[in-house]
């Protein structure tokens, strides 16, 4: 009995650490960690067939388009930029809009956490001159 308690306290100090490094009273940056480079919700109108915007990855520069807040959304979260667009994934994409998707924080045990979608992906990518 005493091992299963201790297993038990170890067990709710890990994931009261885990959920407290994610605090939705801080701005966060979004970085990729092989380019080095941060998400940036570039604008909201890429796409010329819809009110769709683009969102890429750049420099760290001093921008509310690339600093986030993180807002519950049931079990999951949202992601809000300081200029006030949300973080959309698309069936095909990642883009920033009015409205938000539902987003899943994995958290790597680092510090760090992996981003993820319903869709079970978070792309981002440059096509035809443009980001989507």
């Amino acid at each position: 009995m005493r091992k299963f308690t201790f297993l038990l306290t170890l067990l709710m100090a890990f994931m009261t650490t885990a959920m407290a490094q994610l605090d939705t009273n801080k701005e966060y940056r979004v970085k990729h960690t092989d380019s080095g480079l941060f998400m940036n919700a570039s604008s909201y109108d890429a796409h010329p067939t819809g009110p769709t915007g683009g969102v890429n990855f750049v420099a760290e520069t001093e921008s509310d388009d690339q600093v986030f807040f993180v807002e519950t959304e049931g079990t999951g979260y949202k992601l809000k930029t300081k200029s006030g667009k949300y973080i959309f994934c698309q069936q095909w994409n990642v883009d920033a809009l009015d409205q938000a998707s539902a987003l899943t924080f994995r958290d790597n045990g680092d510090g760090t956490f992996k981003l993820k979608c319903d869709k079970g992906y978070f792309k981002v990518e440059f096509v035809g001159d443009a980001y989507y």
